[in-house]
């Protein structure tokens, strides 16, 4: 599984997780990232983030940016894709096998 997927599938369970937060990011208030951070925080250390295109981070993972881990992660990631020259170490290096997340993940009643 690409790690855009396993990022993609995380935001739907989380956002899942509390049915009264819009799906469409333009309609998200800041309470409501508030909430979906919360919901995502035990994940987001598992998602490869290093393994995204430029492209992929810009256009899927940047729009949730307030959902990320300043001091740790966001500003890691904004130097990584920034000075592509300059590669830093991803912090997990084992992919996330879909046959493994995709099952937990449906258990969740997640909305299509």
């Amino acid at each position: 599984m690409r790690e855009i997927q396993v990022w993609e599938h995380v935001l739907k369970w989380g956002l899942a997780q509390s049915p009264e937060l819009p799906f469409d990011i333009t309609n998200i208030s800041k309470e409501d990232f508030k909430t979906l951070k919360n919901n995502v925080r035990q994940c987001i250390p598992f998602i490869r983030f290093h393994n995204l295109s430029s492209e992929e981070f810009s256009d899927k993972v940047l729009p949730y940016r307030k959902i990320l881990p300043k001091d740790l992660l966001y500003e890691d990631l904004l130097k990584y894709f920034m000075n592509p020259n300059k590669k830093s170490k991803p912090r997990m290096t084992t992919a996330i096998n879909e046959f493994i997340l995709i099952p937990k993940l449906l258990q969740f009643n997640m909305p299509n």
